[in-house]
């Protein structure tokens, strides 16, 4: 029984522990995940943006962005879009914005090289950024908001 309690693994390459599936003491079962690990490879950037601004980020749309502190501006691009419905909480993720009633959400996907020695930096996992996502004018979307005040 002894033995059974606990096993030491070896990651099959070097990364950061993304999520984490069961707790301290969880039986698990053959074949089943026990961890994600990402590496530096698929880096990416968990934005919250306004729901009613939806139309205008586009998969593939360039979006300039800066981590906190740095005064580098990188430009990255619009790999995924979601809406506020999806806005559920995940207590596996080692780190996730916190949801606002509207918010929607854009995935946006960098470049490793862009970044200062990111393995090193457990791949910015968690750091703060400021993101500048260009927007088309839209006339309708601005009556419509200006419409609303009015009523």
């Amino acid at each position: 029984m002894a033995v059974s309690r606990e096993v030491f693994l070896n990651a099959p390459n070097k990364g950061v522990l993304w999520r984490k599936f069961g707790s301290n003491g969880t039986e698990v079962v053959i074949g089943t995940d026990l961890a994600h690990v990402i590496t530096c490879d698929h880096l990416f950037l968990d934005v919250a943006v306004p729901e009613s601004s939806l139309e205008s980020f586009q998969i593939g749309k360039p979006v300039q962005y800066r981590l906190i502190g740095s005064t580098a501006w990188l430009t990255g691009h619009i790999q995924a879009v979601t809406g506020s419905g999806n806005n559920l909480q995940d207590t596996t993720l080692v780190a996730q914005l916190q949801p606002e009633k509207k918010d929607a959400r854009i995935f946006v996907k960098i470049n490793a090289a862009d970044l200062d020695k990111p393995q090193e930096n457990l791949c910015f996992a968690g750091r703060k950024v400021d993101v500048k996502v260009p927007r088309e004018w839209r006339p309708s979307v601005w009556l419509s908001r200006v419409s609303s005040f009015l009523v």
